[in-house]
């Protein structure tokens, strides 16, 4: 059985977006500790595996969208 995301895209679509927090932190223009805190907050997407933390764009960016600037003030607090 083939894995199948649930948003519609395929497997290596999926994998093509996904970020490690330095990526993120970078693209964000924070830090990467932020991102983890965000990240262990729950208050952006993310998935851990093993000690690393993994971000797939599409979802980030849903929510930025979605907060607005509130996110933005909160992540350069």
């Amino acid at each position: 059985m083939r894995f199948k995301p649930s948003d519609g895209s395929t497997q290596t679509e999926k994998m093509k977006t996904l970020m490690t927090s330095e990526q993120l932190a970078e693209r964000l223009h924070v830090g990467r500790v932020a991102v983890q805190r965000m990240a262990q907050q729950e208050r952006i997407p993310a998935m851990r595996v093993g000690k690393q933390w993994l971000f797939d764009w599409n979802d980030v960016e849903r929510v930025l969208v979605a907060r607005g600037n509130k996110l933005q003030q909160e992540i350069t607090r």
